[in-house]
């Protein structure tokens, strides 16, 4: 079987499953099951008073990792542990692929500045 193959097979299974009532009808419950979650985890964090937004579960998290990163000075280990990785590669690989910098990236270029003090 060359590449071909597989991908036929792909696009066979793909339009199937697009077709079928059914799968659509568990596509739309698990669509439902995974807002209420989200929903459910936005307001878990609120009650605790951890602010966070996001449109997806993974989204939620790379919020709150941004808003700590730009106004904490927590370490970008413990950014990635305070939001629930578990390793700092794959936060990494992540914060880039969704945001489009590193985080110690991201927390260069949207760091509050430093205030001026001026001397009397």
């Amino acid at each position: 079987m060359g590449l071909r193959w597989v991908s036929y097979l792909l696009q066979r299974t793909v339009l199937a499953l697009l077709t079928d009532a059914a799968a659509r009808s568990a596509v739309r419950r698990a669509a439902r099951c995974y807002a209420e979650r989200r929903e459910a985890l936005l307001r878990a964090l609120a009650s605790r008073g951890v602010p966070a937004s996001g449109r997806s579960g993974m989204n939620v998290w790379l919020e709150r990792a941004k808003a700590l990163l730009r106004d904490s000075e927590m370490t970008v280990i413990e950014v990635a542990g305070e939001t629930g990785w578990s390793s700092l590669a794959h936060f990494n690989a992540v914060f880039r692929r969704r945001v489009g910098s590193t985080p110690s990236q991201f927390r260069v270029g949207h760091a509050a500045p430093e205030p001026v003090r001026i001397a009397s």
